[in-house]
């Protein structure tokens, strides 16, 4: 069974940029791809910060948070660099619209990434719900559910955007705290 076949999926948490690979899995545990930096420059504040899974040792999807004046958007790109999603996080709301190359445009709740739950609508309809592990949860990976039947575009993108989800949360961590 491949990555995108799964309707639930949990993800590691990162810390940093900089962190290991990141394991992707069931809920029962079993790992079906890593995530992890895309490259060491892409760590620097000059350069975009981007992700890559990795399924079966080949490239899925790229995420890129790219160096630009608010850094409020973010691209996705399959394995052969074509960009099939882009991501904006909306000023005021902090929800995050998400337009696939297909034409849908998917709309999260307010406050994405910041919130303990995140869900994703296409047309009113729920999409995806990301979930933060609670503090007493014993877990530290972020759940994400997928509604049955979803075309394998709309998930890579939901997945892509379950990533995003973390960048913004350690960006909202990271610069909360300085002077």
């Amino acid at each position: 069974m491949s990555l995108l076949d799964h309707d639930a999926l949990e993800i590691d948490l990162f810390d940093h940029y900089g962190k290991d690979p990141l394991t992707i899995s069931t809920p029962s545990g079993r790992p079906v791809e890593t995530a992890g930096p895309a490259s060491r420059r892409s760590l620097t504040n000059r350069g975009p910060k981007a992700w890559r899974i990795i399924e079966d040792g080949q490239t899925v999807l790229t995420v890129m948070d790219p160096h630009r004046l608010g850094r409020d958007k973010f691209v996705i790109e399959d394995a052969s660099g074509h960009q099939f999603a882009k991501a904006t996080v909306t000023s005021g709301t902090g929800a995050i619209l998400l337009d696939i190359e297909d034409g849908t445009r998917m709309k999260s709740s307010p406050g994405a990434g910041l919130e303990p739950t995140t869900q994703f609508f296409r047309d009113d309809v729920p999409a995806a719900k990301a979930t933060w592990p609670s503090e007493d949860a014993g877990t530290t990976r972020l759940a994400l559910n997928l509604a049955p039947g979803l075309p394998q575009l709309h998930r890579a993108a939901l997945l892509g955007a379950a990533i995003i989800l973390q960048m913004l949360f350690h960006k909202d961590r990271r610069t909360a705290y300085q002077p």
